[in-house]
This record gives C-alpha cells, sequence and structure tokens, in this order.
C-alpha cells in the first residue's frame, strides 16, 4: 500500500470512529430527554462540546501531518483502554508541512509509552499530551504515571531511532515534573532529514 493510499485508509477509519461517537453521545442525549432528565442532558452537552472543542484545536495546528498524527495515536490510545487528554496551543503560523520522519518520531513515543501503560492497571492508564506550537518549534510534552525508568527508556529508545533517521535538530528527554515524570518532545519547523523511516540508513 503507497503512503498516500496509507493516509487515507487512516483518515477513513478515524472518520468512522468519529461517526460511532458522535452517534453514541446523540443517544444518550436523547435518553436523557425521553426520561424528562433535561439537567442531565444539558450537563452531558456541555462535556461533549468540552471535548470536541478541545480535540478541535487539534486541527488548528499549521502541520496537517501532526495534527492527523495526534488524533489518530490518540484514538489508538483509547482502544487500548488509556484514558487521553490533548491539550493544544496553536500559533498564528501559515500551513506548513513537517517532514515524515519528525512525525514519525511523535507515532512512536505514541506507540512506547501506550505500550508501557498497558503494562499498569487499567485505572490507572492515562496520557495527557501537551503540544505547544511556535513559529520555530513544535513542543510535545507527554505526562503518565508513568515512573522514572520507563519515562527514561522511553526517551533512550526515541534517541536512538533520531540517530537512525538522521532527523537533526528533533530534541527529546525525560523531565522530572511535579511527583512524576514526562516526556518531552521537540520538533523545529524545518527538519533536515537524511533517511527517512523504515529505510534502515542504506
Amino acid at each position: 500500500m503507497s503512503g498516500t493510499a496509507y493516509r487515507a485508509a487512516e483518515v477513513i477509519r478515524l472518520l468512522r470512529v468519529q461517526k460511532h461517537d458522535f452517534l453514541n453521545h446523540l443517544q444518550v442525549i436523547s435518553g436523557f430527554l425521553q426520561l424528562n432528565k433535561a439537567d442531565r442532558a444539558m450537563d452531558y452537552t456541555r462535556e461533549t462540546i468540552k471535548t470536541v472543542s478541545a480535540q478541535g484545536t487539534v486541527l488548528s495546528l499549521g502541520s496537517n501531518d501532526l495534527a492527523l498524527c495526534l488524533l489518530l495515536q490518540g484514538q489508538r490510545a483509547a482502544e487500548r483502554q488509556v484514558a487521553v487528554s490533548l491539550e493544544v496551543t496553536p500559533a498564528e503560523v501559515r500551513e506548513h508541512a513537517v517532514p515524515y520522519t519528525a512525525v514519525g518520531i511523535v507515532e512512536a513515543a505514541w506507540e512506547i509509552i501506550t505500550g508501557a501503560l498497558e503494562q499498569i492497571p487499567v485505572t490507572k492508564r492515562f496520557i495527557r499530551v501537551r503540544v505547544m506550537e511556535s513559529t520555530e518549534y513544535y513542543t510535545i510534552h507527554f505526562y503518565t504515571p508513568l515512573g522514572s525508568d520507563a519515562v527514561a527508556a522511553a526517551s533512550e529508545n526515541l534517541q536512538q531511532l533520531i540517530g537512525r533517521t538522521g532527523a537533526h535538530g528533533v530534541f527529546c528527554g525525560a523531565c522530572p515534573r511535579d511527583e512524576d515524570w514526562e516526556l518531552v518532545i521537540r520538533i523545529p519547523q524545518e527538519v533536515p532529514v537524511h533517511r527517512e523511516l523504515g529505510n534502515g540508513g542504506g
């Protein structure tokens, strides 16, 4: 499957999941109204609007590929019983492309962290992703209940991936935050790339 066909399939998959979610929200609201529980319906509607609005801010990012990556990976994590919270602070920048290799590093971070979270009880699985966009960088913070060892291991794996793909200028590190640890990735708007993911460096 070509890269374009793969991305199209991923978009269709995401739209199908969102359609299911929207229909479910409407059914819940309809149920409350049928039971004459207008207050419950309003509360649920407000929470739904809040959730959808938060997802909508992802679409404000200057990079369409990065926005799609965040939405897809968030959905995949949710399917693996990980509670997901996305927070985005977009900047007033023109639409631009982030190299596939850099987006692949973000995808890898999601996969590594989600895999680690699957090793702990479901009730403790959560990931809060905060994305800050500036005219020069994207800074992505991953907050989880994982300990320092797990976050440091994730950081090391990603640093090795950055080295293999030659995505110079991409920063990845594990940082203490209050009583927990966070994984931070910083991607320049323009990333010099020498090898794409999966090419094996040949």
